[in-house]
Order: C-alpha cells, then structure tokens, then sequence
C-alpha cells in the first residue's frame, strides 16, 4: 500500500510538470514538439513521458524547468517557507571586477527569460541607486562597482582613477540594460535620500583623495543629469528610451534593503539587495506572494509623484539638487 501511494504522488509531480510547462509556452507552441526539441530523448519516449507510461527524470526536469522559469518549488508543492531554495547572485571577494561581470551575465540570463513572457511587469523598493537608473551613466557605473570593490579590499585599493573597467563589463552592462527595457510596466518606490546618499559616497571618497576635483564633477554632473531624466519620467509617466508606463513612489518611511518583484500572467520572480550589488531570488510563490505584500505596503506610506502631486514632487527634486550641489561644491 506504501509503495502505490509513493508512485501515486510521483506521478501528481509529473502531472504538474507537465501542466507548467503548457502554461509556461506559448499556445501556438505544442508541448510535444518543445521537449523533442530541448530534451536529448528520442520522440516515442516524449510521448510515453507525457502519456504517464514512465516518469520524467530529475535531469530533464531541472533542464526545462531553468528554460522556462518554472518553480520546481512548486511542482512539488513546498509550503514550507522555512525550507524554500534561493539562487545566489553573490560576487567573489578575491576578484570582485571579474566575478561581477557573472553576476551581470546571471541577471542578463533571467531578464532574457522574461522576455520570452507576455506582460512582464517590474515592481521594487530601492533604498540604494538601482541598476535601471545607473547603467546609462558610464561614470556611475564604474563608480558604484569601485564602491563596492573598495569595500571588500580596501586596504589595497587603487584611485578611482586607476580603476579599470573592461569592455566586456561595459558590453553586457549596456545588453542589461537594453534588456531591462523591453519589460512591459515598472513601478519604483524610492528611498527620499536616495540621491543624497550617493552624492555623500561620492564626496567622502573625494575626501579620501580616492577621487580628484575633476572625477568629482564629472560624478556631480552625471547624477545631476540622471535626477533631470528621472524627473522627466515622473512628469510623463513613461520610461525616457521606451515610452513604456513607468510609476515613481517616494517613500515617507526608511527601509532596510532593496525588494525587486518580475511579474509575468504564468511566472514571477522575488529578488532581494545584498551586500549593495549582489543579492539572492526566488520564485517560490509564497515568497514572492510575501514580496507583493510588502512592497504594497510600502507603496500606502508612499507619495506617488509620476503624474501626480507636482508640489511635492518639485520640492523632492529641488531639495535633491540641493543637497548634490553642497556636497559636491
């Protein structure tokens, strides 16, 4: 009797394999012809598989699940979130430069994915610049790396100025952030210091004679330049490259980390801010259903300024511009 009900759930996994992966492709997309093609099985054991003659192995699930975004969490209904699995997104401290350009690579991968799906929308709470902001500005950039390269190897640091970053870095920066655009909708709830903290990172490395008077207006006027696009977008309601909708939420209340939510009609996908530029996912749906909820709830103790409440959102920029102009006078 054990052994009936171990094969009984066995194939209740299987099944619900097999319904993710429809739900996963494309309608005009048979399921059949999808694993003969990306599975290395003849065509008859395709059809034997989806007919429940045999099982699916871990190998071929684990090949289409990475494919095609699909929870294995889910397929085999783990409820327990204290045992939910993250994928780590964390960069070597022995050669932070090299290893970002992974961690580049990793994000570049998931937002390729995303592609793949309709409707895909990007919700977050940044209390630090975001990679969406800064990938346009080559100064910041390179800043925000050297920042964090700084501080895990400080003590052999070079000048700003002797910080090299590669092409190879710039190149999958700039298809991250092309990539990153043909998203459908974004929605950002925003730290109220958050210029001003980068403004501060910027002048205490100045201070440390890390940065020279010249790299140090060069940094001012890129971030002044990024303020003025952001405010643009907050005015327009649409993304300045794509025109895609785009909401901007300033948040009345600090907190602690970064909160990223991808959202798509059959995937979705939880990320969460470590260590500055690194950080760890999941696609767990009670983890990301507790992602939605908290970044609902930092959106009530928001003001939204894009198409709204111009008084305030005049004042946030203006008080922002003030504030980089002292520090970095």
């Amino acid at each position: 009797m054990k052994r009936n009900m171990k094969v009984g759930e066995e194939y209740q996994y299987s099944e619900r394999f097999i319904e993710a992966v429809k739900r996963a492709l494309p309608e005009e997309v048979p399921i059949a012809a999808y694993l003969i093609e990306n599975l290395p099985i003849q065509r008859e054991a395709v059809y034997r598989r989806l007919r429940g003659e045999i099982l699916f192995n871990f190998s071929e699930v684990a090949v289409i699940a990475q494919k095609l975004n699909i929870s294995i969490d889910n397929i085999i209904n783990v409820w327990n979130i204290d045992k939910v699995s993250f994928d780590t997104n964390l960069i070597d401290h022995v050669s932070p430069a090299n290893n970002y350009t992974g961690l580049l690579e990793n994000h570049l991968n998931l937002l390729e994915r995303l592609n793949f799906l309709d409707k895909v929308s990007f919700k977050a709470a940044f209390n630090t610049i975001p990679y969406s902001f800064f990938l346009s500005y080559e100064s910041i950039a390179k800043f925000q790396l050297y920042k964090y390269s700084f501080n895990v190897c400080n003590e052999h640091m070079k000048p700003y100025s002797d910080f090299k970053v590669s092409r190879e870095i710039k190149t999958i920066q700039e298809k991250c952030r092309h990539t990153m655009t043909q998203l459908d909708s974004f929605e950002y709830i925003l730290d109220k210091r958050l210029f001003m903290y980068l403004a501060e990172d910027i002048a205490q490395f100045h201070e440390m004679k890390l940065l020279t008077d010249a790299e140090k207006r060069k940094l001012k006027d890129e971030v002044l330049l990024m303020l003025s696009d952001i405010e643009e977008v907050s005015m327009t309601g649409l993304s300045k490259a794509t025109k895609k909708p785009t909401s901007i939420f300033i948040s009345n209340i600090h907190f602690d980390t970064s909160y990223i939510l991808y959202q798509s009609e059959s995937y979705e996908v939880a990320h969460f801010r470590l260590f500055t530029i690194t950080g760890i996912r999941s696609d767990n749906s009670k983890i990301c259903e507790k992602q939605k909820n908290w970044l609902e709830s930092l959106k009530k103790n928001s003001t939204k300024i894009t198409l709204s409440n111009a008084i305030f959102r005049n004042n946030f920029f203006k008080i922002q511009r003030t504030f980089i102009e002292k520090a970095l006078k």
